[in-house]
């Protein structure tokens, strides 16, 4: 969220606000998040993201694109207004305020910490319900809402089947809390000495919003590669991470770390300019 040319924390941004900014975004966002999501999960068993895009069409048309929105809608609204009451909450709290240095950001990244914790079932309902497209019928978990899916996952390994990949999801909201406002901030600066401008027009602020998003993304496809085919993964004893990257770089080399980098930039796109 960008005003006055600088890139605002939840400090200063209106509840409703945050909320239809990413609500928007993942709407928009959505058909380039569903080919990542499967580029990512179907990584151990490769499957091209040409072919991806043309299981998505062939089973359900144009609709294929919008497949598990609801989950991805569910998800986006868990982690937008947990983060914004944790942030506020611990912007308050007098145990925190007594500590030096104190800033925005750090308590920016200790609520998308929490809010990654809190929201880490929901992100699991969404993208299984997004891979569901590609796989075939003997494999889908075909889950119809959150509750029977936390049910489901809940008979098949307890709490410890609905949370996995919590902390790689956390860890991952946490930086991306932290990274962004600094990021922002520095090439927006840069931007404008090279153009030598005195103000910051919008067009300077949708730039320096892609490229932000466009090296966070960069930086968080590994972390978000070895995320998805974790959470996506149909076992009662989940794959460690360490076998997981053993596995991809035993399959695609390094490259595998940055399957699914391609829909990820362009989903980039709408999110910088809805922001």
């Amino acid at each position: 969220m960008t005003t006055q040319g600088t890139y605002e924390t939840l400090s200063n941004v209106p509840a409703y606000l945050v909320y239809l900014i990413n609500l928007t975004g993942t709407v928009l966002a959505h058909p380039m998040d569903v080919m990542r999501v499967n580029v990512q999960a179907s990584a151990l068993h490769y499957i091209s993201l040409r072919r991806i895009i043309r299981l998505m069409f062939n089973k359900k048309g144009i609709r294929g694109f919008y497949y598990g929105l609801e989950g991805a809608i569910v998800r986006c609204t868990v982690q937008s207004i947990s983060q914004y009451m944790f942030f506020h909450y611990l912007k308050h709290s007098q145990y925190i305020t007594i500590l030096k240095p104190f800033d925005n950001n750090a308590v920016a990244g200790l609520s998308g910490f929490c809010s990654g914790m809190l929201a880490t079932p929901f992100v699991k309902y969404a993208m299984i319900r997004q891979t569901d497209l590609t796989r075939n019928v003997y494999d889908r978990r075909n889950y119809v809402n959150f509750a029977n899916a936390c049910f489901c996952m809940f008979h098949k390994g307890g709490i410890k089947h609905i949370f996995a990949g919590f902390k790689l999801h956390a860890l991952t909201s946490c930086a991306l809390a932290v990274a962004t406002p600094p990021i922002y901030n520095t090439i927006q600066d840069l931007l404008v000495k090279l153009h030598k401008l005195d103000d910051k027009p919008w067009e300077i602020s949708l730039i320096s919003l892609t490229l932000t998003g466009s090296i966070l993304s960069l930086i968080f496809t590994p972390v978000d590669a070895i995320k998805t085919i974790i959470m996506t993964a149909d076992y009662e004893v989940y794959p460690m991470k360490k076998d997981v990257c053993a596995a991809l770089i035993q399959r695609h080399g390094y490259k595998g770390f940055f399957l699914g980098l391609k829909p990820a930039l362009a989903a980039i796109i709408p999110h910088s300019i809805v922001a």
